[in-house]
């Protein structure tokens, strides 16, 4: 049996052995572990090489820190994002981009407008109502606070302003709801192609709308725009800007991951909801009720029991005679002729 100082004696190598063990390190090295793959064959030191991707930075009319980019799904949604200029907002601005070929602009803004029935079609929405609504009010100043600012944005037209109130349930977190206040431009027009444009932007507003309340978290931060527009080459262009404080308890780089998957459903949600042929159903019920109506209105007219012609018509004017058996029915005319 072998001592411990033999096991312990460095092998002696005669001038024709082979390092075995050194051919075997290299094997390994040069096969499996990346490090050594990277080797530089001159020198034999490891090549440099960064992790680190380069940044794809959009810069913003608002003069404010640029967007980085984030997030682009599969579909064509680009997410961006940027530090808010406001140190006591944890989470940061997040801006998407989209272009869905199977949308119109006008379509798509009657998605945007129907504020008060968000819990039928936006993801995380529970609660959503109209507290005041406002048409045609003048704006003279656009919410550059919001970002919402835009060159079709047009200062003095007619603006609708709703306030609404919304309750949402996050994944990752209790309850939240808010009051805003949304401000939508009327349709524009703009470039050779004539191409629609519409613009919203909403900010936090809590002078009306219900107190808060127990168990859920009132948000103090949320405002964002949205902008929509026909493509140039068929479909509308979206671009969806948000930036909300999350409230105590969740930390601002949960709500920056969550929105990098969040905000493109968001968006998809809009559009299938633009596509579902609700509002051309209710624009169709419409027109019938408004026919229907103007149609009971013109027989009522014509019904000679509490009309003019139809106590004095056929007496005092003799040529209503010939026409009065359509307009008015045989036992008005016999009342009004005598036996």
């Amino acid at each position: 049996m072998a001592s411990a100082a033999s096991r312990e004696m460095a092998p002696t190598a005669s001038s024709g052995s082979v390092d075995v063990n050194g051919t075997m390190r290299g094997e390994y090295r040069g096969r499996r572990c990346p490090r050594w793959r990277m080797r530089d064959a001159s020198s034999g030191h490891p090549r440099s090489r960064s992790t680190r991707r380069a940044k794809t930075l959009l810069v913003d009319a608002d003069g404010g820190e640029p967007f980085e980019k984030t997030h682009e799904t599969d579909d064509g949604i680009v997410v961006w994002m940027r530090a808010s200029g406001d140190a006591s907002c944890a989470a940061k601005e997040v801006m998407a981009v989209a272009t869905f070929r199977d949308c119109t602009a006008a379509r798509f803004r009657r998605a945007v407008l129907d504020a008060e029935r968000y819990a039928e079609f936006v993801p995380f929405v529970q609660t959503s109502f109209a507290v005041e609504r406002t048409r045609n009010v003048k704006i003279e100043t656009s919410d550059t606070a919001s970002g919402a600012h835009d060159a079709h944005d047009a200062r003095g037209d007619a603006h609708d302003v709703v306030w609404v109130y919304n309750r949402v349930k996050l994944p990752f977190a209790s309850a939240r709801d808010y009051s805003i206040k949304i401000v939508s431009s009327p349709i524009t027009h703009a470039g050779s192609d004539d191409a629609c444009v519409f613009v919203s932007s909403w900010t936090e507003d809590d002078s009306v709308g219900p107190a808060p309340s127990k168990g859920v978290v009132r948000l103090r931060r949320n405002r964002g725009s949205w902008r929509v527009a026909d493509a140039a080459d068929g479909g509308v262009a979206v671009t969806y800007r948000a930036l909300a404080d999350p409230g105590p308890g969740v930390p601002g780089w949960l709500v920056d991951v969550a929105n990098k998957r969040s905000v493109p459903d968001v968006l998809r949600a809009f559009e299938r909801r633009a596509r579902s042929g609700v509002y051309e159903a209710e624009d169709e019920a419409n027109v019938n009720s408004r026919n229907a109506w103007k149609a009971g209105n013109a027989a009522r007219f014509f019904s000679g029991r509490n009309d003019f012609f139809g106590a004095f018509g056929a007496f005092r004017f003799p040529w209503l005679s010939a026409s009065g058996k359509r307009l008015f029915d045989s036992s008005t005319l016999r009342a009004t002729r005598g036996p």
